[in-house]
């Protein structure tokens, strides 16, 4: 949602600090708040005329109006700093899907650094992209493990004898003992390699992806490179993330900050007194 510290989301801004950029992204936001409008606002509207409910302006107003907003991420990874009064954060979920624990870690064998690929387990068109990501490593003294998640057929891909490609995995297990992740941006993955202290080289596929390949970037914590980028590009980007120990420190700092904020969760705090509120009503 906008905010008067955060660019508008999809723009692959970096937050401004100038009057002139602050004012870009008011503008912009303003924008973005009209484009939804057009598409959500009537029959928003309509609903609420239904329910004897006053009408509004824009989405955001519908939203606002909840006694709390609660936020599935980090303080310490987010730019929104000027948040209402309303809103809290309670921390990303970082637990793997139900279906990845029904397969097992497999890792293949040989020397050298063990890397993590995880891209989008919804269809994203991400299929040429894992490609260019497994030729890419396939060239290195590496070894991979690329889940792809549901939307892809295995048999659409081929690797190395370095490369294991498998449908899941669980991912906590995995970067215990993995030393990068390359990675669509989704806000999991991001939040569970930060964790793990691992640094990224990010190709966004869409939605907040880019937004968030934006403040890992910011934060020298990772590599964002674009969906289309060929495999000699991956490569380098992989060899200088894995080479150059700032990535690392980098990420491990930022994993430190966002482990320290899930240990004190106030998630259960928030949810029980509005649970009991509304039962004693």
């Amino acid at each position: 949602m906008p905010t008067p510290s955060q660019p508008p989301m999809g723009m692959v801004l970096s937050p401004s600090q100038t009057f002139v950029g602050r004012g870009r992204d008011r503008l912009l936001g303003e924008i973005g708040t009209r484009m939804l409008a057009h598409y959500v606002m009537p029959r928003l509207n309509a609903l609420r005329r239904d329910l004897d409910l006053p009408q509004l302006r824009n989405a955001w107003q519908q939203v606002h109006g909840a006694r709390r907003e609660l936020v599935l991420s980090s303080h310490a990874f987010d730019i929104a700093n000027n948040c209402d009064s309303t809103v809290r954060y309670v921390d990303p979920m970082l637990d793997d899907p139900g279906w990845a624990h029904s397969h097992h870690s497999v890792e293949p064998r040989g020397e050298g650094p063990l890397i993590l690929v995880a891209m989008s387990s919804a269809e994203q068109g991400q299929l040429g992209v894992l490609q260019n990501v497994i030729e890419a490593l396939s060239i290195l003294p590496v070894r991979a493990v690329v889940t792809t998640g549901l939307s892809i057929d295995l048999c659409d891909l081929s690797g190395g004898a370095r490369v294991e490609i498998v449908r899941a995995a669980p991912h906590h297990d995995l970067m215990t003992h993995t030393g990068l992740v390359i990675t669509h941006g989704g806000h999991g993955t991001v939040m569970k390699s930060l964790t793990a202290g691992l640094p990224m080289v990010i190709l966004p596929q869409g939605r907040d992806q880019a937004d968030n390949a934006v403040l890992v970037s910011l934060r020298g914590a990772g590599i964002t490179l674009p969906r289309d980028a060929p495999a000699g590009q991956i490569t380098h980007a992989v060899v200088e993330a894995l080479k150059l120990p700032g990535y690392s420190k980098a990420a491990r700092m930022l994993g430190e900050a966002i482990r320290h904020e899930v240990a004190g969760s106030n998630l259960v705090s928030e949810l029980e007194p509005s649970y009991g509120d509304t039962v004693n009503a």
